[in-house]
């Protein structure tokens, strides 16, 4: 038998609020069959330097709940403020969204040297509308084909020429 998420979100919210959390948990798992998926995508990037770097993120299909993860840049061997401009935040995918996009400004160094840093997604969570809240522990049953964590890696080429490796 299948189970949409939004009707099993129903019948476990009145589980748990009876006291059968282990119940609603092993119906849940029993229930939901999830249908056939494409990939979680988050693919490397380059990008020129002075360029905007642009890391999509695709869900393997579109949910009817939202889905968030925190994000935040990372140094490699670019130096935040130098090379390229933090940024971190929440990447949220609302309802029937299924791909999702963090610009990141590079900027333009003298230093003539290919360069890296990396986007780093964390704590997936999924809407829990019967208590209005996020829920990271539901995601791992809701959002079985989407990591709970991921690195992206953005490579930021030199534009100015004689460009060596990463450092």
């Amino acid at each position: 038998m299948k189970c949409s998420a939004s009707r099993c979100s129903n019948v476990l919210a009145r589980l748990l609020r009876g006291g059968g959390a282990v119940l609603a948990v092993l119906m849940f798992a029993a229930l939901v069959q999830p249908a056939a998926a494409g990939e979680f995508q988050a693919p490397d990037i380059n990008v020129d330097e002075g360029e905007v770097a642009k890391f999509k993120v695709t869900l393997p299909e579109t949910y009817d709940f939202d889905v968030r993860f925190r994000y935040k840049t990372e140094d490699g061997s670019a130096r935040e403020g130098k090379h390229y401009d933090a940024k971190n935040g929440y990447l949220v995918f609302q309802s029937g969204t299924q791909s999702k996009t963090v610009e990141v400004q590079t900027r333009v160094s003298q230093d003539r040297v290919t360069r890296d840093f990396k986007l780093a997604l964390s704590d997936k969570q999924m809407w829990w509308a019967p208590e209005n809240t996020w829920r990271a522990s539901w995601a791992v049953i809701y959002v079985p084909n989407v990591p709970g964590t991921k690195t992206i890696r953005a490579t930021i080429r030199d534009t100015i020429g004689g460009a060596t490796g990463p450092e």
